[in-house]
Parts: C-alpha cells; sequence; structure tokens
C-alpha cells in the first residue's frame, strides 16, 4: 500500500492499496474494503479462477465454469477462486484495475469479476539503464561479431517456454538467413535455455541468464533489430527495453506486442515471412533509416515507458481515486 496526501487535504494521509502480483502473497478480505485499491494486472490471474494467461480460452467471461484446464474434480474450486475475487473487488469502496496494455484493459473489461469496473492503461516504466547512450560492460568485440555483421536479438526467462516461440523464430531467421547470404546475421539470444549451434547462414551465440537490469542493457544496446515470436504477451517488457534502447523492433501480432510498434517509424508485425525479410534487407543496408528507427524508437519509449511518465499516471489515479472515496 502507498500513503498519500490529497491536495484539497481532506483526506491527509489516506491510504490506497496498490495490489502488483498477489497469488499467494495475501488474503483479499475486510482489511482492504475502506480504502482505495489499485490493482496492477501483470498477467490475467486477478480476473479469471486461476489462469496466469488463458490463451485462447475465454471460461473467465463466464465465472470459469468448467475450465477445460483442470480434472473434473477441481473446477468448482476454480469457479469459485472466480467468484471470491468479484465478491472481493466489488466490496472495495474505491477500486480501479491497472493494465499495461490496451488489450489486457479490453480483456480485463470482458470478465465477469471486472466487467463495468475502472480500468485504466498505464504501461510498466523501463528501467532508466536502457535510456543511457553508453552502456558499455558487452561489445560486439567480446562477442566475436564482426562490426558489419546484423545482430538481431531476442530474449525469454527459458527458451524452453513453448508460449516464447524460439523455435518458430529459429525457422524464420534461418530462412531469411539463407536467401540472404551476404548479410551476416547474427542472432543474439539473452537468457536461459538450449546452446544451439549456428544453422547455415545464421550465427546464434547465447548469453545465458544475466543478473542485473546493466547487464541486460549492455546487451540490447549493441543490437541492430529485437525480435520476439511469443504467441501470448500481455506487456512484453523486454520489447519496452529495446525500444528505451534506441533498437527497432519485429515481433508477433499478438496480446499487447502490437501496441509497442508504430509499424513503419520503430519497427515492424512480422505478418508474413515477406515483409519480414524486406523489413531486415532495408534496415542491414541503409544506415540513414536504421538511424531514423532508432531514434523513433527512443521518443516512442520515453513518452511511454520512462519512469516520470509512468508515476504522474500512476499518482493522478490515486488522487482521483482519494477523492471519490470521500
Amino acid at each position: 500500500g502507498s500513503s498519500i496526501d490529497n491536495p484539497n487535504n481532506s483526506t491527509s494521509g489516506s491510504v490506497v492499496n496498490h495490489f502488483h502480483w498477489t497469488p499467494g502473497a495475501i488474503d483479499c478480505d475486510s482489511s482492504f474494503q475502506n480504502s482505495p485499491l489499485v490493482w496492477t494486472l501483470h498477467d490475467m490471474w486477478p480476473f479469471t479462477g486461476g489462469c496466469h494467461h488463458s490463451l485462447q480460452c475465454e471460461g473467465f467471461v463466464d465465472r470459469c465454469e468448467g475450465c477445460p484446464q483442470v480434472r473434473k474434480l477441481f473446477r468448482n474450486q476454480v469457479s469459485a477462486s472466480s467468484a471470491a475475487k468479484t465478491k472481493f473487488i466489488n466490496s472495495v469502496n474505491s477500486f480501479a484495475a491497472v493494465a499495461p496494455s490496451d488489450w489486457m484493459a479490453n480483456t480485463a473489461s470482458k470478465s465477469q469479476i471486472l466487467v463495468d469496473k475502472r480500468i485504466e492503461t498505464i504501461y510498466n516504466p523501463v528501467d532508466e539503464v536502457f535510456f543511457e547512450s553508453n552502456k558499455s560492460n558487452m561489445s560486439r568485440e567480446q562477442l566475436g561479431i564482426p562490426r558489419e555483421s546484423f545482430l538481431i536479438g531476442t530474449s525469454a526467462a527459458n527458451f524452453q517456454d513453448p508460449v516464447k516461440g524460439y523455435s518458430n523464430l529459429l525457422r524464420l531467421l534461418t530462412s531469411v538467413a539463407a536467401r540472404n547470404p551476404d548479410k551476416g546475421f547474427v542472432l543474439l539470444c539473452i537468457g536461459e535455455g538450449p546452446s544451439l549451434e549456428s544453422q547455415n547462414n545464421l550465427r546464434i551465440i547465447h548469453t545465458g541468464f544475466l543478473a542485473n537490469r546493466s547487464k541486460v542493457a549492455s546487451a540490447i544496446g549493441i543490437l541492430d533489430l529485437f525480435v520476439s515470436m511469443s504467441i501470448a504477451d500481455t506487456a512484453p517488457l523486454a520489447i519496452a527495453e529495446a525500444l528505451a534502447s534506441g533498437v527497432p523492433i519485429a515481433c508477433n501480432n499478438a496480446g499487447g506486442m502490437s501496441e509497442c510498434t508504430d509499424s513503419g517509424r520503430n519497427g515492424v508485425l512480422i505478418d508474413n515471412l515477406s515483409d519480414f525479410e524486406s523489413f531486415i534487407s532495408a534496415l542491414a543496408t541503409d544506415e540513414t533509416l536504421r538511424r531514423s528507427y532508432s531514434e523513433n524508437a527512443r521518443k516512442f519509449a520515453k513518452s511511454r515507458y520512462s519512469g516520470s511518465a509512468v508515476a504522474k499516471r500512476y499518482t493522478d489515479l490515486y488522487i482521483d481515486l482519494l477523492k471519490k472515496s470521500i
């Protein structure tokens, strides 16, 4: 929870409770009912019977009854969890859900739990280190990557997670590299996962797990392009971090990823191989275009993901909820 003074002093010192990722951490009981509550939706758990991401299932629209993800014996528990969240949220005096993407906000608004509730879109902030122009720590020379190579990056906590689409990304990039042998494509994989050998004209380098944001920023900062083939992502922080670093992006048209892409200015949505290949070819051969995309990426990120921009949105929301709770 956070304390904030109302500018009218009528609720000076009032408390705004702010939930983030809560499963198993707190009990949603009457102790939260009398103060304004903000609940940031980092995944779908707050408005489902238990799923962190429902993929194609829309059971949450109707209380998650008959959940196909669990055995029949446990289905009543899933619907009971959904009903308990609905009861709790309805009991809160002044409530707002915060979605980190419009896609998440629209999805949440269809749920039985949050239907007709206030839902605001406030993007997750990016660590200021990603906005710094000189991130040092890692260089192409250290990784043995020729300066003229076109360096593509991707990241995942676990590359073996099928949702991240790593195998699809490899097929896509291998196909592009095979048809463009002169481009010198290199794929830099940031995160945990299998260390695969280079394929055809695509060289693959794995950094392994990087322990802090400075190291991640350093790795992303040397890229020419960041790519995500995730099939389900509510608000991908890695894409926002790439944009803040001035790195153009290419991503699947899924979940909240499309909102990160100002197509034709800071990146492209991967709708088909031909468009993706044309985009990479243009970036790889046109330094002026690369510089333009990089500048647009930074401006886009600064307006949406900077700490100051996000803090102002939350502060305005807190104050508004406090006023409405009087």
